[in-house]
């Protein structure tokens, strides 16, 4: 059996989705749709049907980590001033939230700025995500305070 070629074929016949899509119909699926078939992404990955690897997840997660960064670092001309504790707190909360959901902590990144980490934290806390998410970001936002990692 030559595996390249049978890759091969697979990937033409399922095609590659980057998005995930409904695969009864085809259509791309988003928050609250109703799908007819199953939940698939990539080439063909019924993601109700399979498991989805932790090998591929943690590659997953490298791959838009260093995206993160990336935008973080054009985005903010303060970011690679940061120790990598810090940086690592708002790559952390640029992951959950995107790059434009960060941005929107007005007060909490002017406290950044001014390297005031008591307010960076207060601010932090003072958000409708940190109620959402009270353990994440109580951690978060003694980190940002201290610099270092409970």
């Amino acid at each position: 059996m030559n595996l390249e070629r049978l890759y091969d074929k697979i990937t033409k016949h399922e095609g590659v989705r980057r998005r995930l899509y409904d695969d009864a119909t085809s259509r791309d699926l988003g928050q609250g749709d109703t799908i007819q078939g199953h939940p698939t992404i990539g080439i063909g990955f019924a993601l109700d049907v399979i498991d989805f690897p932790a090998d591929i997840a943690r590659l997953w997660l490298t791959r838009i980590v260093a995206q993160r960064v990336s935008a973080l670092r054009s985005s903010f001309d303060w970011f690679d001033h940061l120790d990598g504790v810090r940086q690592e707190v708002i790559v952390d909360m640029s992951y959950q939230l995107g790059i434009a959901g960060f941005g929107k902590f007005h007060k909490m990144i002017a406290a950044i700025e001014e390297r005031n980490w008591q307010e960076a934290k207060a601010q932090m806390l003072d958000s409708d995500v940190a109620r959402q998410c009270p353990n994440r970001y109580r951690e978060l936002a003694d980190t940002i305070e201290t610099g270092v990692w409970a």
